[in-house]
């Protein structure tokens, strides 16, 4: 998704002082996905600066695939602490937070990719990370 860069330039400074690294897949920028440009771009800039500020992630990888009813998925990978388990679980409640502060941002999330017609599903890196998918339906 092309409106990744922006946000991979804006958080780039906040990244480097953190130790991270920001990358852009290759695949990603051939992406296209039916949103709100200026939602998708608030909901890049919530997980990308999650893994950053609140993960502890030293590599932050933005990609896109093909998903499985036709959509397009946008994926945030991080190796970073991950999401604890508590967050994953009350995600589709509403507010929700934990000790670092980055429950929130992903109800928004959650709740922005809702009226997209779409989902985000957060995946358990094992042993280590996050891989929050933004599912964006055909």
């Amino acid at each position: 998704a092309e409106a990744a860069r922006p946000v991979l330039r804006l958080l780039r400074q906040r990244a480097e002082a953190a130790g991270a690294t920001l990358r852009l897949a290759d695949g990603a920028v051939t992406a296209r996905v039916r949103a709100d440009a200026r939602i998708l771009h608030q909901m890049l800039l919530n997980l990308v600066g999650n893994a950053v500020a609140h993960a502890g992630a030293r590599l932050v990888e933005v990609s896109a695939a093909p998903g499985p009813d036709g959509g397009t998925d946008v994926v945030v990978t991080d190796d970073g602490d991950g999401v604890p388990e508590q967050v994953r679980a009350e995600l589709g409640q509403g507010f929700v937070t934990d000790a670092r502060g980055s429950g929130l941002g992903l109800a928004l999330v959650h709740a922005m990719m809702r009226e997209h017609g779409g989902d985000l599903l957060l995946e358990d890196g094992h042993p280590r990370g996050t891989r929050a998918v933004l599912r964006f339906p055909a």
